[in-house]
């Protein structure tokens, strides 16, 4: 199945404004509140278009992660891919490689947290013995 925006529904005012929003809001790799509020009131304002097949997509995925009033990394994740998914190639490459530095980062902080972790357990540990064998 097509999910991808084709020239023709970008030729229409729907088309243009969702292709629009979504390179706004995933053109920094990184999906915040106001961006996830601001899409899901364009899919619910939008959802009578039934001739753009990235809308019914976009807002089936939308009350999926939303329903428990709770979306975690996974579904962020999964809602992203989504968006780069509607989007055509030609638009594609930038979304994917800030979505890819910004992940990057967050695993590298991630590493960096638990080697912080570790230097300090060493250290602790360290003075555990120092004050046993004082």
């Amino acid at each position: 199945m097509r999910l991808f925006l084709t020239n023709s529904e970008l030729e229409t005012d729907q088309g243009k404004e969702l292709l629009e929003l979504v390179i706004r809001i995933t053109s920094d790799g990184r999906l915040d509140l106001p961006e996830l509020k601001e899409l899901r009131k364009w899919l619910i304002t939008n959802k009578e278009n039934v001739s753009i097949a990235a809308i019914g997509y976009l807002r089936d995925i939308m009350n999926r992660i939303t329903a428990d009033k709770v979306i975690d990394q996974d579904e962020l994740l999964e809602l992203h891919l989504a968006l780069e998914r509607v989007v055509p190639n030609a638009y594609r490459t930038p979304i994917i490689q800030a979505r890819k530095k910004r992940e990057a980062a967050r695993r590298e902080r991630l590493r960096e947290m638990r080697r912080i972790e570790r230097v300090k357990e060493q250290e602790q540990l360290q003075r555990i013995r120092k004050e046993e064998y004082a």
